[in-house]
């Protein structure tokens, strides 16, 4: 009886010490329809792992988990279902939190996000910043998607796939110009910030975009930016 007793103590504390370490995201997009899968990612910096999924019901999704070394994490959000850009959404998680998405369409990345986190908050001054960009951008990509499944099905001729792919190269551009207005955005709020880390995520971001991109014209302001490091945090960006 007293062993009986005990084990089942011990089990209280070991489900109540679990949900003291675990994470929870709870999401409510308004229109989504019941059967959406939503998917849950995990990065090393190099390769997005896939998680956990969850399916939409009643407008509503929800992940529970652990974070990696039981410290705040940030995670991405994606679906790969019809509608939806290919991209994700960056949410900050951490033990014990609980991160709330709400939204009401299916432009991921213009979802909203709120969580008790300070990675979370800096994180906002960003995505609040670029909103219309990143929408304006995300229904861009939907429709490259689009072009891009036609090019590829109904067997079109040659004319028809020169006039997709035109049409693809002049989307392209008006992605690359809603991008350096973000850029222009992001660089002013770290020029007017205290470093952190999603300071740190987005200096990182926006010199691998000025590596890529041509004509890249905020090249002095991150020199600037980075000349601000100590040699330890420069270190860590190598």
């Amino acid at each position: 009886m007293v062993k009986a007793l005990l084990a089942g103590i011990s089990l209280i504390f070991a489900i109540s010490a679990q949900a003291q370490n675990e994470f929870t995201i709870k999401g409510k997009i308004s229109g989504l329809e019941d059967s959406t899968r939503i998917v849950l990612y995990r990065s090393d910096g190099q390769v997005m792992s896939q998680i956990a999924q969850d399916t939409v019901i009643n407008e509503c999704f929800t992940f529970k988990g652990e974070t990696v070394d039981n410290a705040p994490e940030a995670l991405m959000v994606s679906s790969h279902d019809k509608g939806f850009p290919n991209t994700w959404l960056d949410v900050w998680v951490a033990p014990g939190k609980e991160t709330t998405v709400t939204g009401n369409n299916k432009l991921i990345r213009t979802w909203n996000v709120s969580a008790d986190i300070q990675e979370q908050h800096d994180l906002n001054l960003y995505a609040d910043a670029c909103r219309e960009e990143c929408s304006k951008e995300q229904e861009i990509y939907i429709q490259l998607m689009d072009l891009f499944s036609k090019g590829r099905t109904g067997n079109p001729s040659e004319e028809e796939k020169n006039a997709i792919r035109n049409e693809m190269k002049e989307l392209q551009k008006k992605t690359d110009s809603l991008r350096l207005i973000s850029s222009q955005k992001e660089i002013e709020i770290m020029q007017q910030t205290p470093k952190g880390t999603v300071w740190m995520d987005k200096l990182l971001g926006q010199c691998k975009q000025s590596k890529y991109m041509e004509n890249y014209p905020y090249k002095e302001d991150l020199i600037a930016l980075y000349n601000k490091l100590s040699d330890n945090e420069k270190n860590s960006q190598a």
